[in-house]
This record gives C-alpha cells, sequence and structure tokens, in this order.
C-alpha cells in the first residue's frame, strides 16, 4: 500500500472521524494534494471492517481509479456517474461509497442525484470534489444533504441545515462546513512536495446584450430557469448560445410541422445525435414541458421570432471572451475547461 504525505493521512484520519460519526464527509482538498489517494485509503479502511466498496466515477476515470484501487489492494465495483440512473445491482452486506467528481451532483432535482440519493440510503459515504460550489451555495446544500440528515448538527447550534442554507445564516454555514467538509489550500504541502505557486487571476468579461428576458418557452413550466441557462449558455460563449437558440427552433418546427405536442421518443429523435444535445434539452428542457393535448400555434411562431431576433444580434456581436483569452494565453500549454462543444469548437 502506498505511504501517504502528512497533509493525506491527516484527511484519512479526519474523514474516518466524520464518517463514523455522521455517515458520511465532503472531501473538498484542493487540486493536487491527492484526494484519490486518500479516498482510496478510506476506502481500503473500510473494506478491512468489513463493508463493499462502492465507487462512483466519470466513465473518463475508470481506468485511472482501477490502477489506484489496485495500489491500495481494494475491491470495489466501479460505476460511472450515468450508469448510476440506471444500475439496481445491491449486495446484502455494509456498502461504503466513493464518489468522484462529486459536483457532478450538486442539483437535488436531477435524476443522478436521485439515484445517488436511493444507493447511499444506510450506506457510508465520501464525496470527492475541488469544487463543492460551481454556481452558489446551493450546490454544497445538494452535496450535504446526502451525507447528513436536515437536523444532524442540531448538538452544534444547527437546528436545520437547509434552513442555515435558505436564509444564508453565514455561522450556521461555517458550522456546516466546518463539521462535514475536508477543504485544505496548497499551503499544507511541505516543500518537497510544493511545485511552484499558481497565479490566480480573474478576468471579467461582457456578454452579448441580447433580449433573452423577452423569452416565454411557451411549452415550458419553467420559463424563468430556462432564461438563466440560456444566460449561462451566453456566458460560455455567442457560440454555445447560437447553438442551444438553433435547436429550441428545430424544436418549434417539428411541433409545429407535426401538429401536435412531440412525445420523448421524437424529441430524441431531433436531437439525440448532436454532441452536446444534453447540454440544454435533454437535462433541463424535458423535465420542464408541461404536457398538454394542445398548444398555441402563435405563441410559437412569436417565440420563434424572438429567437431569431437573438440568433441574429448573437451573429452581429463580437466575441470579447475569446479577445481576453487570446490576450491571456502565453506560449506555455495551456489547459482551457468548458461545458459546451460549441465553445470549444470555436476556440
Amino acid at each position: 500500500m502506498p505511504d501517504l504525505a502528512p497533509h493525506q493521512c491527516a484527511a484519512v484520519e479526519r474523514a474516518l472521524a466524520l464518517i463514523d460519526r455522521y455517515g458520511g464527509a465532503i472531501l473538498a482538498d484542493d487540486v493536487g494534494l491527492g484526494k484519490s489517494y486518500v479516498a482510496a485509503r478510506v476506502a481500503a479502511e473500510w473494506s478491512r471492517r468489513g463493508s463493499e466498496i462502492e465507487i462512483m466515477v466519470p466513465a473518463s476515470l475508470v481506468a485511472q481509479w482501477r490502477e489506484t484501487l489496485r495500489e491500495f489492494d481494494v475491491e470495489a465495483r466501479i460505476i460511472t456517474h450515468d450508469a448510476l440512473i440506471t444500475d439496481s445491482m445491491l449486495g446484502e452486506g455494509e456498502r461504503f461509497l466513493v464518489v468522484d467528481e462529486a459536483h457532478a451532483f450538486r442539483n437535488r432535482k436531477t435524476q443522478r442525484w436521485c439515484a445517488l440519493a436511493r444507493r447511499s440510503v444506510a450506506s457510508r459515504l465520501l464525496l470527492v470534489t475541488a469544487t463543492p460550489i460551481c454556481n452558489s451555495a446551493d450546490d454544497l446544500l445538494a452535496l450535504v444533504s446526502l451525507i447528513a440528515a436536515d437536523d444532524a448538527l442540531r448538538d452544534t447550534g444547527v437546528a436545520s441545515i437547509d434552513d442555515a442554507f435558505a436564509v444564508r445564516d453565514g455561522p450556521s454555514l461555517d458550522v456546516i462546513v466546518r463539521e462535514l467538509v475536508i477543504r485544505r489550500e496548497r499551503d499544507v504541502l511541505p516543500p518537497e512536495l510544493a511545485f511552484g505557486a499558481l497565479e490566480r487571476r480573474v478576468i471579467r468579461h461582457p456578454i452579448v446584450d441580447a433580449p433573452i428576458d423577452a423569452l416565454q418557452f411557451p411549452l415550458s413550466s419553467s420559463a424563468p430557469l430556462l432564461r438563466q441557462f440560456l444566460w449561462r449558455r451566453s456566458e460560455s460563449s455567442p457560440a454555445a448560445l447560437l447553438e442551444s437558440t438553433r435547436r429550441q427552433l428545430r424544436f418549434y418546427d417539428r411541433v409545429i410541422e407535426s401538429g401536435r405536442a412531440l412525445s420523448r421518443r421524437d424529441y430524441r429523435q431531433a436531437f439525440a445525435a448532436e454532441e452536446d444535445a444534453d447540454a440544454f434539452q435533454q437535462i433541463l428542457f424535458w423535465d420542464m414541458l408541461a404536457p398538454a393535448d394542445g398548444f398555441d400555434t402563435n405563441a410559437i411562431r412569436e417565440e420563434m421570432r424572438r429567437l431569431t431576433d437573438i440568433r441574429a444580434i448573437v451573429e452581429r456581436a463580437e466575441d470579447a471572451k475569446a479577445t481576453l483569452l487570446d490576450a491571456a494565453l502565453t506560449d506555455e500549454p495551456t489547459l482551457i475547461f468548458t461545458g459546451a462543444a460549441a465553445t470549444a469548437r470555436t476556440l
């Protein structure tokens, strides 16, 4: 079994203590501190105690985790995030679950989150992510809800975890993080393991002033959330926003042509072949359609006109973000993360 660095040993001890006390913990150490090794060592301990081990990971990390588990002599079942929704195979004994890249479960309204919540009932759980908050504090609440009951911290003065997040009660949130989250920065590394300081800069950029807030989403029961999502696509890149508007126009075309609200099968035939089709419709839009036998064709045509206006504005606009990014790049190899395939193609 590999030797761990002192900061990793400390994280293992802390994780085991939290899991013993609450049934779960969130390991949110900064990038480069060896969270996978810590998680594997914790899993090895629960395996020694007789628990079955399950590891939930993105498909791209399966091979990496197999190698890590071999190093720590841990037998575990590896399940991808996507397979979790349909996987019903459960062991009969006690189970210990590790979820890597756990920020993928930051939305309690998704099928993925619900599947993990069901699977982790009566099991111990370690959530691993360097980014427990991606958009708002509610991301962290979704993770905390997986490992602790609403009143789990009553003895520490937090009567309700949900209420503390709802009102953004700072002192209570501090208690929640202190009790349930392991989070260290890179300054815990000893000199021999540090490989240089990272320069951190935030570069703010303007986005296209498009009339997204005028969209009504006549077939949807949650237009405000969908408008917010389109703003996020605009923040990613003009190309990502154009991709979403193009697909939405295609969707409305299909509805008008068919003369009926599309079925789920019709919908998948229209969009499933797209390389990132789930970025908009499959994740959000389908669950928010208001099922109905009829629809207002005029309302849909008006919405299509608004989408066409948005597309024209975006096509004429300058991509200010790309310009700033180009200026920030150096001759060094660069790794750029984006959630939109259209943004990646543009870059």
